[in-house]
């Protein structure tokens, strides 16, 4: 190894001198990045989407914050470890079966404003269209089962308003209807608490969702005819810049001045 301290200069002309070394390191580089993506099995990709929407007559204006966690609600929903429990379920029925650690690793949930994207990769192309599809129904399922507790969550709390007003009439004034007589003030105490541990319920089943939102399946997903390149070009331009490296590096040791002065001297 040599003794002399490296200067960019120095190591960049010497560089120069042995470019033709610089560009077979580089290419054998490029080369070993390519064989290497090669040698890994291949994997297929297929996709499917849903949009989520929001019934602004019902709403009113919303914040975008307010836009944004209500499409977040959704892709907790898709992303739910019970969604994809279910979507397993689905696919085993048609033949494919997967644990939940590799669903996990090889599915991918992407929010595209009101769109949400399901991406599932799987060494077979027919596998991974049909767990992105079984993905999708589950997440379709598993969001109007919330969806529906919304709604009768709503249905509750406007039970629990009315027999609210009917507690304030009965203890006011003797109303008209006869079950909002004080002599019924017991019944009214006791059906409101239990109606109200009852919206507490539905509240939790329907994960954050709010009536006013509507859900569709856009793309169902079709089987992918070729496998995806992902990572093809990293690793060609990390070969690439490694053989760079190592040609550099060669040339500051001054191996190639070295191996043209004991080839002329035999």
């Amino acid at each position: 190894m040599t003794n002399s301290q490296f200067t960019p200069k120095n190591t960049l002309d010497a560089a120069l001198r042995y470019w033709w070394l610089v560009v077979a390191a580089m290419l054998l580089g490029a080369g070993a990045g390519w064989a290497f993506h090669r040698a890994r099995p291949e994997i297929y990709e297929s996709r499917a989407s849903l949009a989520a929407g929001i019934d602004f007559a019902r709403t009113g204006p919303l914040s975008d914050l307010e836009e944004d966690q209500a499409m977040e609600l959704v892709g907790d929903v898709i992303k739910a470890t019970d969604t994809k429990l279910m979507a397993i379920d689905l696919a085993r029925t048609q033949g494919v079966d997967v644990p939940l650690e590799s669903f996990d690793v090889n599915s991918f949930p992407e929010r595209q404003n009101y769109l949400w994207v399901l991406r599932v990769r799987h060494v077979a192309p027919e596998a991974s269209a049909v767990l992105t599809n079984a993905w999708l129904d589950a997440a379709y399922a598993a969001l109007e089962e919330a969806y529906g507790h919304a709604l009768i969550a709503e249905g509750l709390l406007q039970y629990t308003q009315s027999l609210t007003s009917c507690l304030e009439n009965s203890v006011s004034s003797e109303p008209v209807q006869t079950l909002c007589s004080a002599g019924n003030l017991a019944e009214i105490q006791e059906e409101l608490l239990v109606v109200n541990e009852a919206k507490k319920e539905e509240i939790l089943a329907s994960r954050g969702l709010f009536p006013a939102m509507a859900f569709t399946v856009v793309d169902r997903a079709p089987v992918p005819s070729a496998p995806i390149q992902y990572g093809r070009n990293t690793l060609v331009l990390s070969g690439a810049v490694l053989g760079f490296v190592l040609a550099v590096w060669l040339i500051y040791l001054q191996i190639p001045s070295k191996l043209s002065k004991r080839g002329g001297g035999d």
